[in-house]
């Protein structure tokens, strides 16, 4: 009886007096777009950090259907996976599209915002390996910007400049604003000279008064550095680079 109440305690609550509960690590990586979805649908939420390993041990047995963060709680369910998680706020929302046709366009470039902010949340490991690494990664973000960065000028060049989809704000608007957002901030405002359509879309965005609540709060995390490296390594049980293994035994 005694193990079965120490196993009944050990399951996350939902935070009381706000709508939702993130759990994820401290700093963007994989749940910084349902942040971004959270604030833009005006839905009150509270991130728990996880604080060490056993942590998330504990998480990855009871609540993490697939053993992966971020974790969000809201109206009475438990929802893993970064995109199905974002497409649940949009309905939730109303912004996932006023119809069928709609809803498949936010889709789609949902997922392709979903294979460049990969690269961004990927970016402080990759530069903390070495400085070689550090210009490679922003060779890569540049590239595949420009790439992606020129057909998403398009479709709202072609859908009348205003929004990514329809004739009203959806999710794929939020999510491009975001993306932006975080390769500026990586690369430099550069690389939107050649975007003038998707520059106005983000200010948009970030104009609104739910953003820029958000934007001005601790849930706005910056882009990552060494700490937000090893807080995820020593979380997830990877192994962190010599040179910051001897720097932090250094420390000691």
């Amino acid at each position: 009886m005694g193990n079965n109440h120490t196993a009944v305690e050990q399951v996350e609550k939902p935070a009381p007096d706000v709508a939702a509960t993130l759990y994820y690590f401290n700093g963007r990586g994989k749940a910084d777009q349902i942040r971004w979805m959270l604030a833009a649908t005006n839905t009150t939420f509270v991130q728990k950090t996880l604080t060490d390993r056993a942590h998330y041990l504990r998480l990855a047995e009871k609540q993490l259907t697939f053993a992966t963060l971020p974790l969000l709680q809201i109206d009475g369910v438990e929802l893993v996976q970064t995109q199905p998680i974002i497409r649940y706020l949009a309905r939730k929302g109303k912004l996932a599209g006023q119809t069928p046709a709609e809803e498949v366009r936010c889709d789609i470039i949902a997922d392709a915002i979903a294979d460049l902010v990969s690269i961004a949340y990927s970016a402080p490991f990759r530069k903390c390996l070495s400085d070689e690494d550090a210009c490679r990664n922003q060779t890569l973000m540049e590239e595949r910007w420009e790439s992606v960065g020129s057909r998403l000028e398009a479709l709202l060049i072609g859908n009348g400049g205003k929004f990514m989809v329809g004739s009203s704000m959806t999710y794929a608007d939020i999510l491009v604003a975001h993306c932006i957002t975080w390769y500026v901030e990586e690369c430099g405002p550069n690389i939107m000279i050649p975007y003038p359509n998707q520059v106005d879309l983000q200010v948009s965005i970030i104009s609104l008064p739910c953003i820029q609540h958000f934007i001005q709060t601790p849930q706005y995390y910056p882009p990552g550095g060494e700490d937000y490296v090893v807080h995820v390594s020593e979380i997830m049980g990877l192994p962190l680079p010599t040179h910051i293994v001897n720097r932090m035994q250094g420390k000691m």
